[in-house]
């Protein structure tokens, strides 16, 4: 991943000193801004066809201000190190602990985090998920709320998945009680295992949900504060063109269609 950001990096800072050296114009000299975007957050972030509906406003908010996306995909641990080490400008998805970064005002997802077991569990608040072996996905215990990280140290076996794919087999394998999910990847994840295989009495298990989180408003973190503004210009854009909203509700109608609830 970090030859990959490296690299990305060097062309976009030829193509600046190009630029000035040339003084073409504004148009051939767009800004270029790497961003580290999940590996498997779909439908938010779908790396295959590089859409999804994190990234599709995004790159319509970035476009409106003259401004290139370059993605590149990692786990939220990859992607923090990234930013950290300087090889992306922004984590699609910043932390909640977000120091160093420059947050937009404008959220780019709302997200809705829950519990997933395959047996019914007394789970009426986060505490109460102490007992059981929780599966969560990359950098939970910094983008959940408290008391999380703390029920995740109390808990037998806590263990943290940088492709959420495999996160949802480990409770269908009975390596976790009890999953640490946003509902609509699972719904991804688990739909896509069944058609695979189709076979598997595993899969024809019913999930349960609980609602333990908050919806969460996921932003943008960007290293440049100039940078973010302009980001934050373009999503308020989006928004009041009603676009925003239109590309959720695309996904939405697709999700509604073909996954499994």
């Amino acid at each position: 991943m970090a030859t990959t950001i490296a690299r990305s990096k060097a062309a976009s800072s030829l193509k600046q000193a190009l630029c000035l050296m040339l003084l073409l114009p504004a148009v051939v000299c767009a800004q270029q801004l790497t961003v580290a975007a999940g590996n498997s957050m779909p439908p938010y972030v779908i790396p295959a066809s590089q859409n999804g509906i994190a990234l599709e406003r995004l790159r319509a908010a970035l476009s409106s201000e003259n401004i290139e996306l370059d993605l590149v995909f990692g786990s939220n641990a990859d992607n923090l190190n990234a930013f950290q080490t300087g090889l992306a400008d922004a984590m699609l998805v910043a932390p909640m602990d977000s120091s160093g970064l420059f947050i937009t005002r404008t959220p780019i997802a709302q997200m809705q985090n829950v519990a997933i077991s395959l047996k019914p569990l007394p789970l009426q608040q986060i505490s109460d998920l102490k007992s059981y072996r929780i599966g969560a996905f990359s950098l939970a215990h910094r983008m959940l709320p408290q008391p999380f990280a703390e029920t995740a140290a109390d808990s037998p076996d806590y263990r943290e998945y940088p492709r959420q794919l495999e996160q949802v087999k480990s409770l269908f394998s009975g390596d976790n009680d009890v999953l640490v999910m946003e509902r609509s990847i699972f719904r991804y994840y688990f739909s896509q295992l069944r058609q695979l295989d189709p076979g598997n009495p595993a899969y024809q298990q019913k999930p349960r949900y609980y609602p333990l989180f908050p919806t969460s408003l996921r932003h943008t973190g960007l290293s440049d504060p100039s940078m973010r503004d302009k980001l934050d210009q373009g999503l308020k854009r989006l928004q009041q063109s009603g676009e925003y909203d239109r590309i959720r509700e695309r996904y939405e109608r697709l999700m509604d269609e073909y996954l499994l609830r």
